[in-house]
């Protein structure tokens, strides 16, 4: 198993986690998709997506990256937006 592959088996573990928490923001379910793209894990992807998209309809990865702006390496952000478009979302 890859690093990166290790990472995102990682992130998707923990986001597990924190969408448990009642009334969570958004930004789990967008890691968790992010992650889930990475992976390509088709099955809990579909799910994942439409859990992120009912709490944020607008999501897409434009609005991502216009709300990371405070992420300096341009490396992380692409790697995230990545996942995202992986994951099913546009923009």
């Amino acid at each position: 198993m890859c690093q990166k592959t290790r990472q995102c088996a990682c992130v998707q573990s923990r986001t597990n986690r924190d969408v448990a928490v009642p009334n969570c923001h958004y930004w789990p379910f967008a890691h968790r998709v992010s992650a889930l793209g990475h992976l390509q894990n088709t099955g809990a992807l579909a799910l994942a997506r439409s859990e992120l998209l009912q709490r944020q309809p607008a999501f897409s990865c434009a609005f991502a990256e216009r709300r990371l702006f405070y992420i300096t390496n341009p490396a992380h952000l692409q790697l995230y937006l990545e996942g995202l478009r992986k994951g099913g979302l546009s923009g």
